[in-house]
């Protein structure tokens, strides 16, 4: 039990990594007591996203981390397994990260890349990892099962509703892994010209609360500090969930609305849901007898950490159609 204190301490304090990984050759591991130094990575590759960084240390029991000396030293590269097309992560001396900064055309659904990493000169192991580019997941069919106003202790009110997602004519027998986001903007609502508008009163996208995920316990989680639901599909008995939601914003605007769910649905491999969730039960198991034991999940060969990759698209849900 110390030994799963040490590593909850030191994964929060010294490097809670940012995450998207693949399949089954993720490990589970306890803490190596004394080892000989190795390397840590965290390497997170999303789609469309403008700045992609790698973070690197070295370590001898994941009990404590410790910098490199010549961080310019370190080599990372990422190869298309399939081509001669690899990049570069560089260090960057202002943010003390490896970054790369490039276009999305490295970032194919079904292309396998390959992760190999080094310190120049040194006597800590080489390490490699892989990983397959997911497809983009679909939200099949999304109903509004019900919705009713809550009120808290102030007297506001809000709506809340809950919410179905059925994936029965989803057709496919691949295991697929979603992390999904569900957010909202400040709306109005009203009828022009026999037509429904709605009007954003505010621009920017803001999380809904999720209250609760009242079936499809198994296939549906959240993760502690992390954001939205992450889904494991081969999980789910009855091929839907339903989760109640509530609006952050306090119904004060005529025609206010909450028709619209401005979704971003994250597909992302079955190495970055199991290292993920390895950290969320890392965090819960100490608090609880019935959690499942927290163990460090890694997908690197002869090192530590995550190597992944995931895509992700906008998905704006009307509820009342």
């Amino acid at each position: 039990m110390d030994n799963i204190k040490a590593l909850k301490n030191s994964l929060t304090i010294t490097f809670l990594l940012v995450a998207i990984g693949m399949s089954s050759c993720v490990n589970k591991v306890s803490i190596p007591d004394d080892v000989r130094p190795t390397l840590v990575i965290d390497l997170q590759m999303l789609r469309g996203s403008d700045n992609i960084l790698a973070k690197v240390h070295t370590t001898n029991n994941l009990n404590g981390s410790y910098p490199i000396e010549k961080p310019g030293d370190v080599f990372i590269q990422v190869q298309d397994v399939n081509s001669d097309n690899f990049i570069d992560f560089i260090y960057n001396e202002e943010t003390k990260v490896y970054d790369y900064i490039g276009s999305e055309t490295f970032l194919i659904p079904n292309k396998q890349l390959r992760l190999k990493a080094e310190i120049y000169g040194s006597d800590i192991p080489k390490i490699r990892a892989f990983s397959t580019v997911p497809k983009w997941n679909e939200i099949v069919d999304t109903e509004l099962v019900s919705s009713r106003i809550y009120k808290d202790s102030e007297g506001l009110e809000f709506w809340q509703g809950t919410i179905k997602f059925n994936f029965e004519n989803l057709n496919t027998n691949e295991s697929l892994f979603y992390q999904l986001k569900l957010n909202e903007k400040l709306q109005t609502k009203s009828i022009e010209n026999e037509e429904v508008v709605y009007t954003s009163i505010l621009p920017d996208a803001t999380p809904f609360t999720i209250v609760s995920v009242t079936s499809g316990q198994f296939a549906v989680k959240e993760l502690v500090n992390e954001e939205g639901l992450w889904i494991d599909l081969d999980k789910m008995d009855d091929e839907f969930f339903e989760i109640e939601i509530r609006s952050n914003y306090p119904i004060e605007l005529e025609n206010q609305t909450s028709d619209n769910l401005f979704s971003e649905v994250v597909s992302i491999t079955e190495d970055h849901y199991n290292y993920y969730l390895g950290l969320n039960n890392i965090e819960t198991s100490s608090n609880s007898l019935f959690s499942e034991q927290g163990l460090y999940r890694t997908n690197i060969e002869k090192g530590f950490g995550i190597f992944s990759t995931c895509v992700t698209k906008n998905v704006e849900i009307n509820l009342t159609q």
